[in-house]
């Protein structure tokens, strides 16, 4: 799991230019959603049921991630799952 966030690191940075700033938060979104489908929900971090993402976002809420930082962590979801599905791992978008 580990390479495939690091090639999307690359694909945020190099192939679309975003910043350097953007990179990391997008990267630490995507670390986070992955250790917590594992370590709490006892899921494939690339194969959520359905509520499995949501249930992340209300936890997040829960403990006092602010509005603008879980709107971030969600375009961060909807972008990561855009590249794994482009890079044929999953068939579908969950976020």
């Amino acid at each position: 799991m580990h390479e495939l966030i690091e090639l999307y690191r690359k694909e945020l940075a190099c192939v679309a230019c975003y910043k350097d700033n953007t990179v990391g938060v997008y990267v630490t979104s995507i670390y986070r959603y992955f250790k917590y489908a594992s370590d709490v929900q006892s899921i494939d971090p690339l194969k959520p049921r359905s509520g499995d993402l949501t249930g992340w976002m209300a936890h997040l809420k829960q403990s006092g991630t602010s509005l603008s930082r879980l709107q971030t962590y969600q375009i961060a979801l909807k972008s990561f799952f855009t590249f794994a599905g482009k890079m044929g791992i999953i068939k579908h978008n969950p976020a």
